[in-house]
């Protein structure tokens, strides 16, 4: 009796101690199943600091259930050892399963929320996005009278633009570029603004909201850039210290090869001031509206891009409707170290008969070497509408694109990539002896004598620039008055034009 007791016991002890180890031998194999896992994660790209404590938990258990292990193998005797184990594989197995499926919910949670976190964060990151630069020029002229309304023998304006765009959904952009901009030393009315405690102001240059209607196609609404091409014909001025923007409406469809926009820009309420005159304010419409269609395309490198334009001005401020419509083309290309571009348009509307422009530049490249030829001439009625002009018609800024033919030639050399240089010769002449050159602005120079040689320029800059985002600009234009330019009011003499600027541009 004694003897099936201890027999019994012995049995008993040993069925239980195998479970214990079958138990115990279940586990490891799970650790070692989900450390596998982790070390996949791992080589996947996940983070490693996210399974930290899962594998200091797994180690700190691995081993306690090692030694646990190793006393149980003890206490069973060898031949015990062989004893079925007391639970079946299948349930062992199914709890087993249960356990991994519950890790794998947890680690796939982890996972998934450290997604969801760098995901938001990248979000918020393009939710709010700054840029915007400062420049600072000196500019000194000589015998510049007439040219800009004053002497201008030495100036320094500044300009700080800041723009800030926000997105709080993928459907939605807000855009605002404030810009503070100043005269050293100018006045605001009558006072002072520096050494006092009257201050400049701060503009908009910006201020529109962009709504994506569909994956291609957006619209723009309220003041904003509009500049297109070479600037030509339409561009936003950089040069000038306050910049050019328009209040407009401007819807922007992307296509496989290229883009297209429409636009509407109220260019003047007359009666926005309460300056009508009782003449325009008894017109249903006293205002100066413009609009625009510009398509453009890249069809092969020949043609890259290929643009089309359809403008029109309407200007009823004065008593007189006015009506400018413009259609262009503009072509630019380049093979090998063959390049060329083209821009050529023609006008029709009120008073306007000889009215278009032709603009075509050729050149190659050899090493960091640039050099150009370029042709331009417009007729007597033609309008310039919103061009950067300065960077076409010599940087002394003495004519504006009427009645004139210009045959220039340009160099440009890159000689490292801190050191750019640009040299460049103009020689103008008049189209019509009969009919005036205008002014950068648009207004006449006159119309006395009847030589059309309007005078000659040379141009130069000169840009440094370092790797802290900064580049410092020295350039200039010296402008001959030819026998058209001495014969008007208030040039009338031999003296040279000279124009020389200073600029320092920091971007953010």
């Amino acid at each position: 009796m004694n003897i099936f007791i201890i027999s019994l016991l012995l049995v008993s002890g040993t069925v239980f101690a195998n479970t214990d180890l079958n138990k115990i031998n279940s586990r490891l194999d799970y650790i070692q199943g989900e450390k596998k896992i982790i070390q996949k994660r791992i080589e996947d790209g996940q983070d490693p600091k996210l399974f930290k404590s899962f594998l200091v938990k797994f180690a700190n258990e691995e081993n306690k259930l090692r030694s646990q292990k190793k006393a149980l193998t003890e206490k069973i005797p060898t031949v015990e050892k062989k004893v079925s184990k007391s639970k079946p594989k299948s349930k062992i197995k199914s709890n087993r399963d249960r356990e991994i499926e519950r890790m794998k919910k947890d680690i796939s949670f982890l996972i998934r929320r450290n997604r969801e976190n760098k995901s938001s964060s990248k979000k918020n990151e393009k939710k709010y996005s700054f840029g915007g630069h400062y420049q600072i020029r000196n500019e000194h002229a000589d015998n510049r009278q007439g040219v800009q309304g004053t002497t201008q023998s030495g100036q320094t304006f500044s300009r700080l633009r800041v723009d800030m765009k926000f997105q709080p959904n993928k459907n939605l952009i807000f855009h605002l570029a404030p810009q503070a901009v100043k005269t050293f030393g100018g006045n605001n009315g009558s006072k002072p603004t520096s050494g006092s405690t009257v201050h400049s102001g701060i503009d908009f240059f910006e201020a529109n909201i962009v709504y994506k209607l569909n994956n291609s196609t957006n619209i723009t609404i309220g003041k904003q850039e509009l500049a297109y091409g070479d600037h030509l014909i339409i561009g936003s001025l950089p040069w000038a210290n306050a910049g050019r923007s328009f209040d407009a409406i401007k819807v922007k469809h992307n296509y496989k090869n290229g883009w297209i926009d429409a636009f509407w820009s109220k260019i003047d309420d007359n009666s926005s001031d309460g300056a009508a005159t009782s003449t325009t304010a008894l017109k249903n419409n006293d205002d100066k509206d413009f609009y625009g269609i510009y398509n453009s395309w890249v069809i092969n490198k020949w043609l890259k891009p290929f643009d089309l334009y359809l403008l029109q001005q309407i200007d009823n401020t004065a008593l007189t409707r006015a009506e400018i419509n413009t259609i262009g083309f503009r072509i630019k290309g380049e093979a090998n170290n063959f390049f060329y571009r083209t821009e050529n348009g023609t006008q029709s509307g009120t008073d306007l008969d000889e009215a278009y422009q032709y603009n075509v530049e050729i050149g190659g490249k050899i090493l960091k070497h640039k050099i150009s030829i370029e042709y331009a001439t417009a007729g007597k009625d033609y309008v310039q509408m919103y061009p950067t002009a300065h960077k076409f018609l010599g940087f002394s800024d003495v004519l504006g694109r009427k009645n004139i033919n210009q045959m220039a030639v340009h160099y440009a050399s890159g000689f490292s990539n801190w050191f750019k240089f640009k040299l460049s010769y103009h020689k103008f002449n008049r189209n019509d002896t009969k009919a005036s050159a205008s002014k950068l602005g648009g207004a006449s120079w006159g119309t006395s004598g009847d030589s059309d040689d309007i005078g000659s320029e040379v141009d130069f800059v000169m840009n440094f620039i370092t790797k802290d985002s900064l580049k410092l600009q020295l350039g200039g234009g010296f402008f001959s008055p030819g026998e058209y330019l001495k014969d008007q009011d208030p040039i009338g003499d031999d003296d040279q034009i000279q124009f020389i600027y200073t600029q320092l541009i920091a971007n953010f």
